[in-house]
């Protein structure tokens, strides 16, 4: 069987559209109505623009037709390397989250040392102040010591010279 050439004319059909000039588009129709599985009563019916041309739709059609039909087609080696990814990012993400809570552990450290460190701080005064009571005490003390030391001599002085007395009236007496 050949194939046969069929003739078609396209014109406006409203009278608002702008006059267009008669365009011949020929169809070779096979022996099959389908072109790779395309109608192509479809196509024929369909209006083709100035810049169109019937191989365009025949395309188009294909085209639209296997995005409908076909089930999507992904390279064997591309679901490895998304899955590698997606794991990969999932370590990512917990590294994330693990890199987070030692962010919060740090600083609730870092917190606890500056109070810390303030409470050091203020200790340290105090102990200073104290330090220099304490000195100061030391310093009467010292001038208590000295004082108990004159009095202790006076004593002992005042001791000697009673012996000294007690003798020489007893010798007096005898």
């Amino acid at each position: 069987m050949g194939a046969r050439k069929v003739a078609k004319t396209t014109e406006g059909t409203s009278a608002s559209d702008p006059p267009h000039p008669k365009k011949k588009i020929t169809i070779e129709v096979g022996t099959t109505p389908h072109f790779m599985g395309v109608k192509l009563d479809d196509i024929a019916k369909k209006d083709v623009d100035d810049q169109g041309t019937i191989k365009n739709l025949i395309l188009r059609e294909l085209c639209s037709k296997n995005m409908r039909d076909r089930p999507s087609v992904v390279h064997p080696y591309l679901p490895s390397k998304q899955q590698a990814f997606e794991e990969k990012l999932k370590q990512c993400d917990v590294t994330k989250a693990t890199l987070r809570r030692s962010l919060a552990s740090a600083e609730t450290r870092a917190s606890v040392a500056t109070n810390n460190v303030s409470e050091l701080a203020s200790n340290n005064g105090q102990l200073e102040e104290n330090l220099a009571k304490v000195k100061q005490r030391c310093a009467e003390l010292e001038q208590i010591v000295v004082l108990a030391d004159l009095a202790v001599a006076d004593h002992e002085a005042k001791a000697r010279t009673a012996k000294e007395t007690l003798a020489t009236s007893q010798q007096s007496m005898l």
